[in-house]
This record gives C-alpha cells, sequence and structure tokens, in this order.
C-alpha cells in the first residue's frame, strides 16, 4: 500500500464516524540558541457528526470551546485575572469552517490543533510511508506551500496512523513565521500525541451543551478585515495578489531625539526611511531630520515645523497625542524591552486572523483559542515571552 492510498483510508475513516473522543498532549517548541520557548497542555477534543465538538485546554491557560451546530462558544480566562472570565460566541454560519478540522491551505500548528482529519489526501506534494512503529504506519507527507503571508511551510509532517482503524494517534510539523518587510523566519515545531481514544462511542447530549462562566463577560469575535495588520506593521494586497505592500516600523530614543525607522516593501522595491525628531530647546520648534534610502542611492532632507510645545524639555512622552485616542494604560504591564506600556484600544493580531488586545486574556486568542507564548512590542518590535509583561506584584 502507497502513502496516498493510506491518507485516504484516514480521510474515509473520519467521515465515516459517528462520534470520536480523544485524550491529548500539546507540545510547542519554538525559538533558536538565543531564546528558546516550551509548553505542554493536555486536552480533551469530543466531535459528533456532522458538526458538534466540545474541546477542552486545562491549566492556567485552559480554556472550554463548544460547538452546538449553530454557535461556536469559547469561554476562557477563569478567575486568574483579577477580574471576571470571558466567553465569546459566533454563529456557525460565518464560521469559514469547524474547529480542529484539517484544512489543506491552513497548516498544522497555525491555529488550532487539528483532531478531524478528512481531507488529509488533499494538497498533497509527497507523500512516504517510513516505517511502521507501535501499531501504526508512520507517514511523512509534504503539503503545499500556504498561501497565506508570513506562515512560511514545506518541511515534511509526520503522522503515526493506527494500522487498524486508521485514526490518527500522533502528529509533528513546522511552521515558520515572517514578520512584514522582513526576512528572519521564526520557526514553531508542535506535536499533538493522543493519549486515549474512543470511536463511536455514546456520548450525552449534555457534553455539547454550553452555559457562559458566571459573573462572565462577552468578548466580541469578530473576522479581520482585508487588510491584515500583524504585530507592529502590515501586509496588503493587491487585487491581482501580485503586487504586496509591505510595512514595518520601530522606534528608539537618541539622547532627547527621537528616531523612527521604518521599512517599506513595495513593487519588489525595498525602501528605509529614517525620521528624527527633536524639539528646539524653547520648545517652539519642531526640527526634524529624514532619510530615505532604495536600492539605487538615497535623499535626505530637513525640516523645522512650528509647535509651540508647552511640555518642558526633554523626551516627549509618547502617550500624548495620537496615542490617547487609544484609550487609558493597562495598569502592570509594560514592554520588558523598551518599557512601553499598552493602552486598552491597542491590538494584536492572531495567526487565525482575530484581532483583540492580547492583554486582555494573557494571551489567549478568543477566536481560536490559541494560546500565545510570546508577544511582539508594537513599538520597538522586539519579542519577550509574554507572561515578562507583568509587573510583580
Amino acid at each position: 500500500m502507497d502513502a496516498l492510498t493510506l491518507l485516504r483510508e484516514v480521510s474515509d475513516a473520519y467521515r465515516s464516524l459517528r462520534s470520536l473522543s480523544v485524550e491529548a498532549s500539546i507540545l510547542t517548541e519554538s525559538g533558536d540558541e538565543n531564546f528558546s520557548q516550551h509548553s505542554e497542555q493536555r486536552v480533551h477534543f469530543l466531535y459528533a457528526a456532522p458538526d458538534r465538538i466540545r474541546y477542552e485546554r486545562f491549566g492556567k491557560n485552559g480554556i472550554v470551546q463548544v460547538a452546538d451546530g449553530k454557535e461556536l462558544h469559547t469561554s476562557f480566562g477563569g478567575r486568574r485575572f483579577a477580574g471576571k472570565p470571558h466567553y465569546s460566541s459566533v454563529p456557525a454560519a460565518n464560521l469559514p469552517r469547524l474547529p480542529h478540522l484539517f484544512q489543506p491551505d491552513f497548516p498544522f500548528g497555525v491555529a488550532d490543533e487539528v483532531f478531524l482529519y478528512q481531507g488529509i489526501e488533499q494538497g498533497v506534494v509527497a507523500a512516504q510511508i517510513l516505517r511502521h512503529e507501535d501499531g501504526c504506519h508512520v507517514v511523512s507527507v509534504t503539503y503545499k506551500p500556504s498561501p497565506r503571508f508570513g506562515v512560511i511551510t514545506g518541511s515534511p509532517v509526520l503522522l503515526w496512523v493506527n494500522g487498524e482503524n486508521r485514526i490518527v494517534m500522533r502528529q509533528e510539523g513546522e511552521v515558520g513565521h515572517r514578520r512584514p518587510a522582513e526576512d528572519e523566519i521564526t520557526w514553531t515545531r508542535h506535536t499533538v500525541a493522543v493519549r486515549k481514544v474512543s470511536i463511536n462511542e455514546p456520548l450525552s447530549e449534555n457534553t455539547f451543551h454550553f452555559t457562559p462562566p458566571p459573573d462572565s463577560n462577552q468578548t466580541e469575535a469578530g473576522r479581520f478585515p482585508l487588510v491584515a495588520r500583524i504585530q507592529s506593521g502590515f501586509v496588503e494586497h493587491s487585487s491581482d495578489n501580485e503586487r504586496p505592500l509591505e510595512h514595518r516600523r520601530s522606534h528608539e530614543w537618541d539622547g532627547d531625539t527621537l528616531v523612527e525607522h521604518s521599512k517599506w516593501k513595495m513593487r519588489g522595491v525595498t525602501l528605509l526611511f529614517e525620521r528624527r525628531l527633536t524639539f528646539s530647546a524653547d520648545g517652539k520648534e519642531l526640527h526634524i531630520a529624514e532619510r530615505i534610502t532604495g536600492p539605487k542611492g538615497e535623499v535626505t532632507g530637513n525640516h523645522s515645523l512650528p509647535v509651540d510645545s508647552k511640555q518642558p524639555p526633554g523626551r516627549t512622552p509618547l502617550s500624548t497625542g495620537p496615542a490617547s485616542m487609544l484609550g487609558p494604560e493597562i495598569p502592570g504591564v509594560l514592554c520588558p524591552k523598551c518599557i512601553w506600556r499598552p493602552r486598552a484600544k491597542n491590538r494584536w493580531r492572531c495567526k487565525c486572523g482575530h484581532q483583540w488586545n492580547t492583554f486582555d486574556t494573557r494571551g489567549l486568542c478568543p477566536g481560536c483559542g490559541y494560546q500565545w507564548e510570546i508577544t511582539v512590542c508594537p513599538e520597538c518590535g522586539e519579542i519577550s515571552p509574554h507572561k515578562d509583561w507583568y509587573l510583580k506584584q
């Protein structure tokens, strides 16, 4: 039997399921020789054909996700926030797919873990049965590259397929992510190891009943716009998808001079902008020195803008001006690298497309339940462990 035939049998086995119960461990590893992250969590997944699921992730970042055929409900946060738990509800008609279902253009490890493998034979570039191990066929599968910006795939996914019932008992995959206007790729390895599985056993009707946690707040779970804003940059695609526009920015202080860096990629050209802003000694003018560097040279310019600042000389707080439109600062939270303080209306974007303030949920995406262990600062562009943003009490 060849590998592609085996994948078709796996797909058929999942399509014929009446119910499924899986207890598994999720292992996530990311980083390089200078910084690494490692997390392991226990999960329980239940499914009743054709469209009902219950997913529970245990531990300090635990969540409950229930699809009852009409809506997808997600509760998270519990009592660990010094406040109330949160939950969200999305009509099933607004969902692009059932959570935890395999899709060929959304590779393993990018959003929610895969537990339903119908369609796993789609989008295959190459497949090979490597060996037989503990009653399973170990299969290496390479899928077509993901069309989603910033997601780098291509390395094979390893699957351990039960030799009798064709249930996937383990999967290992690696996914890379690229920031807008940057060439560096961050790789994350995901492993899902099934500990216990039950097939076509009766499930209680209460399994798929969702009740919001007591005294909980409802969080809006919206869909993402056409322009994808990713951390401290954005990507915008043209209608023909052949001329993407990418942007990334950061800033730093040089004494009392604010230095702003901006990098653009457009029409195959990379442009670097540097802008230096300094107030005059009497605060009546803002001196601006600009430099723009392209592939064939650079241009510079100097400007003076009357402002008549009422603040004393020195560094201008970044929380003034437009930042005040983003609401109050979140108490007890700041960037470990540049001491920037996030505000109530700042937004981060998950790999699933949902946008929210990551500090409302301690890094847990309300849209797909993915737990972010790292957070990028929109000001300095540096990555830090999410837990390091919180001041010790």
